[in-house]
């Protein structure tokens, strides 16, 4: 995590990559995230499973049924939100 405040950074809005699974992974490990988007009490998170759920939210942006957007630092593309 950044010290900075939010306010120092511009941010820029892309797709999600491959690159970007072991980030999801985390998140999928975080006991308040699970709360709030209702995961299954026996899922356990894992890099191949956030690949293939970065793999579903780019076909669906492709197919325009769905636009999941990562949101990242726009000079070194951190992910910091999506």
């Amino acid at each position: 995590m950044h010290e900075e405040y939010a306010s120092d950074f511009e941010i820029c809005i892309t797709r999600y990559s491959e690159s970007d699974a072991g980030a999801l992974c985390d998140v999928n490990a975080d006991p308040e995230h699970r709360k709030r988007f209702d995961f299954p009490d026996d899922f356990m998170p894992s890099i191949q499973h956030a690949k293939t759920v970065i793999s579903s939210w780019n076909r669906e942006f492709d197919s325009n049924s769905r636009f999941a957007f990562a949101v990242r630092i726009r000079n070194d593309g951190t992910l910091v939100g999506g």
